[in-house]
C-alpha cells in the first residue's frame, strides 16, 4: 500500500470529514498539510517553495516593498468601490513573462475572450505582484490579508481548552499511525491557525460576495486557505465555484483524491481538467457531471505558435532540459551536476530550468549548479516553451511541464526521485523512461526514443480548450 492509499484509507476510518470545531468541518482544511508533513519525515523530501527570503533583502529594497503593499491596500483593495459582477476570479499569484507583461496562465486567456463582468482578485507570489500585466478590473488580497493576519492573533478569536485538547489527541493519534515523531503542540496549533484564518477569510468574503453577487467564481489553486474561505462563503450564498486545473493530479496527489464521494464547504463544485487522462488517474470527490474536460488555452495556443514556427535546436548538439522542483530540486540537480562531469560536451548542452520557487536560493543550496557546463534558468525572461522548442531531451520528477513537452516531441525522462510515482502513467507505458543514476541515463540515450502518438498527447491536453471554457462556463451560469 503506498503513502497516499495509506493516508486515505487512516482519514477515512476515522471519520476525519466529520469533525468539526466551532461549526468548521476543519480536516479539509489541514489534510494537504498534514500528508506533506508525515511525507517528509518518512521520505526526506524539501521545501518545495520557499517563503523566507523577503527578510534578506537589502534594506532599501525592503522599504520600497512595504511601501508598494500600502499602496496596494488603499487602491487595489477589493473592498473599496465594487458593485455587482458576472464573475468573480481568484488567478494565480505566481505570472510569468509571455510578450512584454506577465500572464496568469490559466485565467488571463479566458477573461480575454469573456464578455460579462468581472473582478480579479490576486495574491502576493513571494511578497510581491508582477507588473506590468493587461488583466483588467485587477485588485490584490493585501489589505485581507494584512487583516486576517492581525485579527488571528488576538485572543478573542483563539480556540478553546477543549478544542486545542481535540487538535492535541488528532496529532497524537497522527504520530501514532503512521510512526512518526510530528511536534504534537506545533501541530495543533498549525491546525488551530488554519480554522481561525479560515474563519476570518470567511467572513471577510462573505462581504464581498453580497457586494459583487457573481453568478460564478473562479479559481485556479483550491486548497489554498484563501480558496477554501471562499468556496464555503459562496456554498453559503448558492454561488457556484469552479476550480481550472493548474498541475498534475493523479492517484498521488493528496489535495485531489478520496476514497468516497463527498461534498464539503472548502472544495469547489466544479472542475475544469486539462484532459480525459487527468479525470480517469484521479479520485476526485465530484460526481462526473461536475468534472468538465476543456483543454488548457495557455498550452494549446504555446503549442501552436512556438512549435509550429519552427525549431530552433542546435543541430550539432542535442540540448537537455531539467525541469526542476523545490521539494526534490536539491537532489535533481546534483543528478544534473554528476552528469555534466561525464557526458561530452561536444554532443550535448545541458539547461537546469529552476521553478520559480528555487530562484532566490539555489545559489546558496545548489552551488554545484555554479559551473560553466550547466546553463540554469533562474528567472521569468523565458517561460518553459521557449525551452522546449530549443530541447531535444527533457528530464524531471513529477512536473506538469513533463505531460506539456511531450507535445514538442521530446525525448522524456524521469528520475527516480520522490513523487515520482506520480507520473508512473508515462514511463509505464513507455511514453517516458525511469532513469535512476546519471551512467543509466547517458545509457538511455544512445537508444533510439519512442514517439509519443497524438491520441496520447490528446488524453492529457483537450483541443478547442478556449471554446470548451466558454461553453462550460455559460452553461454552469444557465443551470444556477
Amino acid at each position: 500500500m503506498t503513502l497516499i492509499d495509506e493516508f486515505l484509507a487512516f482519514e477515512t476510518k476515522k471519520r476525519l470529514f466529520n469533525m468539526q470545531i466551532d461549526g468548521v468541518y476543519f480536516w479539509p482544511l489541514v489534510r494537504s498539510s498534514v500528508n506533506n508533513m508525515v511525507f517528509e519525515t518518512l521520505h526526506v523530501t524539501s521545501v518545495a517553495h520557499d517563503k523566507s527570503k523577503y527578510q534578506k533583502l537589502p534594506f532599501v529594497k525592503q522599504a520600497v516593498r512595504k511601501a508598494g503593499f500600502i499602496w496596494n491596500r488603499i487602491w487595489r483593495n477589493p473592498m473599496r468601490f465594487i458593485t455587482k459582477k458576472d464573475i468573480l476570479v481568484l488567478n494565480h499569484p505566481r505570472r510569468v513573462l509571455d510578450g512584454g507583461f506577465y500572464q496568469c496562465l490559466y485565467t488571463d486567456m479566458f477573461l480575454t475572450e469573456y464578455t460579462g463582468s468581472r473582478l480579479v482578485l490576486q495574491q502576493a507570489y513571494q511578497r510581491k505582484h508582477f507588473r506590468p500585466n493587461k488583466t483588467k478590473n485587477l485588485r490584490y488580497t493585501d489589505h485581507i490579508d494584512k487583516r486576517i493576519a492581525d485579527e488571528s492573533r488576538e485572543k478573542d478569536k483563539q480556540l478553546s481548552a477543549m478544542e486545542m485538547l481535540l487538535l492535541k489527541e488528532l496529532a497524537t493519534t497522527i504520530n501514532e499511525h503512521f510512526q512518526v515523531a510530528l511536534d504534537v503542540y506545533g501541530l495543533a496549533n498549525r491546525m488551530a491557525e488554519r480554522i481561525i484564518r479560515f474563519k476570518l477569510y470567511r467572513d471577510y468574503f462573505r462581504k464581498i460576495l453580497r457586494r459583487l453577487r457573481p453568478r460564478l467564481i473562479i479559481e485556479v489553486v483550491y486548497y489554498d486557505p484563501i480558496c477554501m474561505a471562499l468556496n464555503a462563503a459562496a456554498k453559503e450564498m448558492n454561488i457556484p465555484t469552479v476550480e481550472l486545473q493548474h498541475g498534475t493530479m493523479g492517484r498521488e496527489h493528496i489535495a485531489y483524491n478520496f476514497l468516497e464521494k463527498r461534498l464539503f464547504p472548502s472544495f469547489p463544485d466544479y472542475v475544469f481538467l486539462f484532459g480525459r487522462f487527468w479525470k480517469d488517474e484521479t479520485r476526485l470527490p465530484l460526481l462526473d457531471e461536475r468534472l468538465k474536460i476543456v483543454g488548457w488555452p495557455y498550452y494549446e495556443r504555446k503549442i501552436n505558435t512556438v512549435k509550429v514556427a519552427g525549431t530552433r535546436r542546435d543541430s550539432s548538439k542535442q540540448t537537455i532540459l531539467f525541469i526542476s522542483q523545490g521539494d526534490i530540486g536539491h537532489w535533481l540537480s546534483k543528478a544534473a551536476a554528476d552528469l555534466s562531469g561525464m557526458i561530452d560536451e561536444k554532443k550535448y548542452n545541458i539547461i537546469y530550468k529552476l521553478h520559480p520557487g528555487e530562484y532566490l536560493r539555489w545559489r546558496s543550496e545548489y552551488t554545484w549548479l555554479l559551473n560553466d557546463k550547466i546553463c540554469v534558468v533562474c528567472d521569468n525572461e523565458h517561460d518553459i516553451h521557449h525551452y522546449f522548442a530549443i530541447a531535444d531531451v527533457q528530464v524531471g520528477v513529477y512536473s506538469t511541464a513533463l505531460f506539456e513537452g511531450l507535445g514538442y516531441g521530446l525525448g522524456t525522462y524521469i528520475w527516480k526521485l520522490p513523487k515520482h510515482e506520480r507520473v508512473k502513467e508515462l514511463y509505464g507505458s513507455g511514453m517516458a523512461t525511469l532513469v535512476d543514476s546519471p551512467a543509466e541515463f547517458i545509457d538511455c540515450l544512445e537508444r533510439p526514443k519512442k514517439q509519443v502518438e497524438l491520441q496520447d498527447i490528446e488524453r492529457f491536453w483537450q483541443p478547442d480548450s478556449l471554446e470548451n471554457m466558454l461553453r462550460e462556463v455559460e452553461g454552469i451560469m444557465s443551470d444556477h
